[in-house]
């Protein structure tokens, strides 16, 4: 039986908004003024001493050109990158929001799935086809698997958050707002580079640096930049008598800047990420006498630094990427063009929380994604200055979960269950088009008004499988219990779904903006955001 979870509906959000755009970067945390008063020097000259009297300098791209974030009218926060380097606690990209005001990115699985909010507005499910509506963007690219949001935080230019529903520019699933990591670009015209090295308690190693190499003067240059980040273990397991909480996450990312002609800027990205960690321990059970679970996915209990259970859960991702990024003069007039492919692969294991191998589960899941986004763009010290622009994204994503008992477990052991197998493996696939313009029109010297129109079109299509092992179950490779093939039993087929559906919309935003001064201005913003539906997997393995 199919239905339409309300959530996931598509539904209007409307935001209201209205500010000051003064000298500082929004009413904000003592740690998130530090960040933001560095990204002013940061922006123009990444390497700068912070200079109270550079706020004009600061460049953002909230309305996808370079602007003074003095004359934006979007309630944006930005972080400088070197103010980020700097930052020991700031290693993701969801570690951002320990700088951002009214905003939370938790991920109770480690160093994945974070759960964005921005202004109250997110969700917990991070399901591997759930769509956040705070759309994160990777150098101009939107990122959509959750498994891939988390990535580690390095050679950072700046990043802009930007609040409430971004329908018009920043169209994809954005209803609550937007997160933009821009990295540092290749320097044309000399040779630099850095390197930060750090040790801590548990073992802890970090590892990150970057080069920049001049190829050809003025024309061709190359930033190769690298992260790693490793943690020994914290938690000691008294079931085999190992640690557990280590993690070891390296990235690294390859940019290549062509300017062959005045007219023409070219930038290649290439990136790639590998995760290797134990789950993130989230129950604590010293003995099988103590009732109600210490659970760590939020807060650790004080003084709890041992567990007693049976599985060694890990969670492993690789990921990979590229892009291409075209910007071409055509006179007054620019063209840009952003070619992108990612893909990430995630595996998580995980099995009975107490000192006997009851349970184990195992999850897969493959994404791939390319996106392709075309925007021309008149010149900004026009009366009426626009952006228009078309946006193209595909997506095919494969994901199981299995859990089953492999092995007999006496019957005086709390927690028995029989041998059993269970698996539901899926595919979605999503194409959504959208086609956008948004333009600003300089009344007087004082007052503009800015209007954006944006229409999308989004179709999914999923295909689901619930297989159970009837009778006696046997496997003839444990260590490859997870697989069909394995299971010496009959499998039941409970379901077998397909489903499809398209979501359309139209999107817009008005914004009136007046100077008042110099450095104060006033706007007013209302916003139209539109977050495609889906489908849910629920309790009992349907499509929703």
């Amino acid at each position: 039986m199919k239905s339409r979870q309300a959530l996931l509906s598509g539904a209007a959000t409307f935001a209201l908004s209205s500010a000051l755009s003064l000298a500082t970067l929004g009413a904000a945390p003592a740690k998130a003024e530090r960040l933001a008063d560095v990204a002013t020097a940061d922006a123009a000259a990444p390497d700068a001493a912070p200079d109270a009297n550079t706020v004009d300098d600061l460049l953002v791209t909230a309305r996808r050109r370079s602007e003074d974030v003095q004359n934006v009218p979007v309630a944006v926060t930005v972080l400088g990158g070197a103010a980020l380097q700097r930052a020991d606690q700031i290693r993701t990209a969801n570690d951002i929001t320990n700088a951002v005001p009214n905003a939370s990115a938790s991920a109770t699985d480690g160093r994945t799935r974070p759960r964005w909010f921005l202004r109250g507005v997110g969700t917990n499910d991070t399901g591997a086809n759930t769509v956040s509506p705070i759309g994160i963007y990777n150098d101009d690219v939107y990122i959509n698997n959750v498994y891939l949001q988390g990535f580690p935080l390095f050679d950072v230019d700046h990043v802009e958050v930007l609040r409430g529903p971004q329908g018009t520019l920043w169209g994809k699933n954005t209803t609550g707002g937007a997160v933009h990591i821009i990295s540092r670009k290749p320097d044309l015209d000399g040779a630099n580079g850095w390197l930060k090295l750090g040790y801590g308690d548990y073992d802890s190693k970090l590892a990150q640096g970057a080069i920049n190499i001049p190829l050809v003067k003025d024309k061709l240059a190359a930033r190769l930049s690298a992260s790693h980040d490793e943690r020994g273990g914290y938690v000691t397991n008294l079931y085999d008598g190992g640690k557990r909480g280590a993690y070891e996450d390296e990235a690294i990312r390859l940019l290549v800047r062509a300017q062959p002609v005045e007219a023409l800027d070219l930038t290649f990205n290439v990136h790639a990420r590998t995760l290797r960690s134990d789950k993130r321990v989230s129950n604590y059970y010293p003995d099988l006498l103590q009732t109600g679970p210490y659970n760590s996915g939020y807060a650790d209990p004080p003084g709890r630094d041992t567990i007693n259970q049976a599985e060694n859960a890990v969670e492993n991702l690789d990921s990979v990427g590229g892009s291409f990024i075209a910007n071409w003069s055509l006179g007054d007039y620019t063209l840009t063009s952003i070619s992108a492919y990612e893909q990430g692969q995630r595996l998580l294991t995980g099995g009975a929380a107490i000192p006997v191998p009851n349970a184990l589960t195992y999850a897969t899941a493959n994404a791939k994604q390319t996106t392709q986004e075309l925007r021309l763009s008149s010149p900004k010290d026009q009366p009426l200055s626009w952006i228009v622009g078309a946006y193209l994204f595909d997506e095919d994503l494969r994901a199981a979960s299995t859990d089953g008992v492999v092995a007999d477990i006496p019957t005086t052991v709390v927690g028995r269950k029989p041998r059993a197998y269970h698996t539901a493996p899926y595919r979605q696939d999503t194409r959504a088009y959208a086609l956008f313009a948004s333009g600003t029109y300089q009344i007087n010297d004082r007052f503009n008004v800015t209007g954006g129109l944006r229409w999308s079109s989004e179709k999914k299509r999923m295909h689901l499988r619930d297989l159970t092992a009837t009778g006696t179950v046997t496997f003839s490779d444990p260590a490859r219990w997870y697989l069909p093939s394995s299971v010496n039993a009959p499998l039941r087929v409970n379901y077998d779904q397909t489903d499809s559906d398209t979501w359309r919309e139209v999107t817009y935003d008005v914004t009136p903006q007046v100077k008042l001064t110099d450095h104060v201005s006033g706007y007013f913003r209302f916003a139209h955001g539109f977050r495609a539906g889906g489908f849910a997997v629920s309790g009992q393995n349907t499509i929703n």
